[in-house]
């Protein structure tokens, strides 16, 4: 049993050994790490994706504090095991057994005995005794009363006084007090590792220098994110939304428990549609204006059929039944409007797109970090939605300590646009499988742009089916219809049962004009966004 407990310590020693060159080599390559940070090798997010990636998701004083306890649980199993064995060697008693044989095989020497010599006698010399001479005592004089009282006042009062040292047996009793008490299981002949006692040791703190271009470059850091903190906003509802919240909310809730697939597609849109309302406050917002619509629109009709002098009966029938439909149109228009702006997104994003790509291109050429390169078109604010789409990304790095994958894929899901959320897929499996990053922008750059100029190619081609369109319906066609009226006026006559004169006259100022209008909004709704 002795040799195995020898056996576990010295396997303990050895692991402890090992994790401690574990916590030496951790501290080194992030001390390391830090050195090449304050040179300028690194950017300060770079030095926290290398530093995340050594720690492996930890902070360097959790992993100080996993090997301290770790070591420190060996120690202790030292501690126990090298107690165990002076126990088990102090307690054995065999050694009492041992006794020396009664019978031998040789009869050991007698001493011979010593002869005593003589001690030579020495004459004491006789010595005279001291004679003690009397010595004469000295009469002291006799001084006054008043002098010898004076005396010793002053010699009272000029007296120094002698410290009264403090009690040793206090300050010895304290310091054991305090004193961590040691208990001698190791013998002092045993060598104890320097490991063991680097380990006992209190760690030293190191300093060291850093150049003023990190330090400078890290006051801009702190200040550029403290003025971004500054600038958002907690989120604050309306006074309409805090009515609506306080008045409406049972309500509501009753409709989105009823119709709870109804509200999810409107729960989806207000989060592609980037609407800065929470979705219950919109819904209680949306059923208090539809409530308001119906009361406010009701007496208006009343008033309106009343002044027609219709029955009463139809007036109230006819005026409910209005308000209804106001009410109806003002909820359904709540509901689809962000769907429009998911829409209007789309088509913002579309256009600026290639031109978004082709910005950070360049820049990601240039050797810029990511974050930095979505930081500076979000800070542009010229490519519209994506400036917006691209901020998020840059708040869920910065603000909210996301790493750059999650952000990519947080907002790929929640993107209105197809093409930017393709852009996004593809970025981050790019990352993930390791290539260069230069390299797909570049790519996606160049398709982009053709896709653009291609877009706009087919789209003048379509024009020019509709500027014929045009010619032969909205120039053609009333010109050869005033010219027909014209010589038929000349006859006399009617179309229809109206004068050819009033058709003329609808048909020139009322007609070709509205015409034009619808023309003009077909053509706006169908060209592309510049």
């Amino acid at each position: 049993s002795i040799k195995k407990t020898c056996n576990q310590i010295l396997e303990l020693i050895e692991e402890a050994e090992r994790y401690h060159k574990y916590r030496e080599g951790l501290s080194k390559r992030v001390a390391h790490l830090f050195q090449e940070y304050q040179q300028g090798k690194y950017t300060y997010f770079q030095y926290k994706e290398l530093l995340s990636k050594i720690a492996k998701g930890r902070t360097k004083k959790d992993w100080e504090e996993y090997y301290s306890s770790y070591l420190y649980q060996l120690l202790k199993k030292i501690e126990l095991l090298s107690s165990k064995l002076f126990y088990s060697i102090y307690d054995d008693k065999s050694w009492q057994k041992l006794k020396i044989g009664k019978h031998h095989l040789f009869h050991e020497a007698k001493e011979k005995p010593k002869e005593e010599i003589p001690t030579p006698l020495i004459e004491e010399e006789k010595t005279v005794s001291r004679i003690k001479v009397p010595t004469p005592a000295i009469e002291e004089e006799k001084q006054p009363f008043f002098i010898v009282a004076l005396a010793r006042y002053l010699k009272h009062w000029f007296k120094t006084r002698k410290k009264v040292p403090a009690s040793t047996f206090i300050i010895e009793e304290t310091k054991k007090l305090l004193k961590i008490k040691e208990e001698g299981f190791i013998g002092k002949e045993v060598s104890i590792p320097e490991q063991v006692i680097k380990f006992r040791k209190k760690p030293t703190l190191v300093f060291e220098e850093a150049p003023v271009s990190a330090i400078a470059e890290e006051a801009a850091r702190i200040k550029r994110v403290v003025a971004q903190q500054r600038e958002l906003a907690p989120y604050k509802p309306s006074f309409l939304g805090t009515m609506a919240n306080l008045t409406i909310r049972k309500a509501s809730f009753y409709l989105i428990d009823s119709f709870p697939e109804f509200f999810r597609y409107l729960y989806n849109s207000l989060r592609l549609a980037n609407i800065k309302m929470l979705s219950n406050t919109y819904v209680n917002v949306m059923v208090l204006m539809s409530i308001v619509a119906m009361f406010v629109t009701f007496p208006l009709f009343v008033i309106f059929f009343s002044a027609l002098n219709n029955p009463f009966f139809l007036v109230i029938i006819k005026s409910v039944l209005l308000a209804l439909i106001m009410g109806l149109a003002t909820f359904f228009g709540f509901y689809y409007y962000p769907f429009g702006r998911i829409k209007q997104r789309a088509k913002n994003i579309k256009a600026n797109l290639p031109f978004a790509i082709n910005h950070m291109a360049a820049v990601a050429a240039s050797g810029v970090a990511p974050v930095k390169m979505f930081r500076l078109i979000a800070q542009s604010k010229e490519y519209g939605e994506i400036s917006v789409e691209v901020e998020k990304i840059v708040e869920y790095v910065e603000l909210f300590g996301y790493d750059f994958l999650t952000a990519l894929k947080s907002v790929s899901a929640t993107t209105p646009s197809e093409q930017l959320k393709e852009y996004l897929d593809g970025m981050v499996s790019n990352i993930e499988s390791g290539s260069e990053l230069k390299v797909y922008m570049n790519e996606k750059s160049k398709e982009a742009m053709l896709e653009y100029e291609l877009e706009r190619q087919k789209y003048a081609e379509t024009i020019s089916t509709y500027s014929d369109i045009y010619t032969g319906i909205l120039i053609a066609a009333p010109l050869f219809f005033v010219a027909t009226l014209s010589l038929v006026s000349i006859l006399g006559g009617f179309v229809g049962g109206i004068p050819i004169d009033t058709l003329i006259v609808v048909g020139t100022y009322l007609v070709v004009p509205l015409l034009n209008i619808g023309f003009i909004i077909f053509l706006q709704f169908t060209q592309p966004e510049v």
